[in-house]
């Protein structure tokens, strides 16, 4: 039995919760008022995280589909099921589990005929212990027959990781040219922007004072960083922040390496100075940033 289990159980990870609709709300605050509250709260917490842990596993065509006030509401109808309805609620869960595992056999190119799998299901609930040969034997079969099922799963995942990497290639290139024709444009505008070894562009607004930190130096620096079409992904909101240099992105460290203590810098970085294809989904591979820097003071080495 632990054979096909496991092979179902693999198959239902990839597709459990998947529904129409995407959304999600506000945390609640919520006040909990004794033991009762506590375990209540955490019984639901502590599953909730598992949920949510295995939907942010899962590809993103099938997470953008779920619903979350229509997940909530599912699960507060079935917490409320009186007695009289729990045959039913058993049978909607088994039904739910099915119905996950059906959604990545069909996505495989895979058939499945319901009026069957139900009088599968409906002889099987007649099974009793004294039926374990013939157990065994369906599950044999079973197992065999998803043997080309996980090759067809394992086929779709490769084709649909091959599809993601060329389209992260497409746009990590297509980020990389319209960073260079950024630069090449704003250096054409003005003359005052400078290149480093490395390509990073820029402009020294207030050299500072002392010497320039070294590429292990730990700063205060007050920064905002943005998008070739000025949008602002990052910043320190005016306010100092502390980080070593060893901490940040390349181009950014070059860029803090040419000023003194309350200089100020403008420095447009390319996306190979960047995050790279490493980037984050928020920023993309290869993309061109703009920064604007202040080195507020260099710290003591604690050494």
């Amino acid at each position: 039995m632990k054979k096909i289990f496991y092979m179902i159980s693999a198959v239902a990870a990839l597709t459990a919760c998947s529904t129409e609709g995407s959304g999600s709300a506000a945390e609640e605050v919520v006040t909990l008022d004794g033991y009762t509250d506590s375990l209540s709260y955490y019984m639901g917490n502590v599953h909730g995280n598992y949920v949510g842990m295995s939907l942010a596993q899962m590809p993103e065509d099938f997470t953008s589909k779920i619903d979350k006030k229509a997940f909530m509401e599912g699960f507060r109808a079935a917490l409320q099921v009186d007695a009289a309805h729990v045959a039913q609620m058993y049978g909607i869960n088994h039904g739910v589990s099915l119905w996950t595992q059906n959604q990545i056999i069909k996505n495989v190119g895979v058939a499945v005929d319901y009026d069957k799998m139900l009088s599968g299901f409906s002889a099987g609930l007649d099974m009793d212990s004294t039926r374990m040969a013939e157990l065994e034997a369906a599950d044999d079969v079973l197992f065999g027959l998803m043997k080309e099922v996980n090759q067809k799963i394992i086929a779709y995942q490769q084709e649909q990781q091959a599809k993601a990497q060329s389209d992260m290639q497409r746009v990590a290139e297509d980020n990389l040219k319209a960073g260079k024709d950024y630069m090449a444009r704003q250096r054409l505008s003005d003359e005052s922007y400078k290149l480093t070894d490395t390509g990073v562009a820029y402009k020294i607004v207030a050299a500072g004072s002392g010497s320039a930190p070294k590429a292990q130096s730990v700063v205060k620096v007050i920064y905002s960083g943005s998008f070739t079409d000025g949008e602002v992904f990052d910043s320190s909101e005016g306010q100092p922040v502390e980080f070593s240099l060893e901490e940040v992105i390349p181009g950014f460290r070059d860029a803090m390496m040419l000023i003194g203590k309350g200089g100020k810098i403008h420095a447009i970085i390319p996306g190979d100075q960047a995050y790279g294809l490493q980037a984050p989904p928020s920023i993309g591979p290869n993309r061109t940033l703009v920064f604007d820097m202040e080195l507020v003071d260099i710290l003591p080495d604690k050494k």
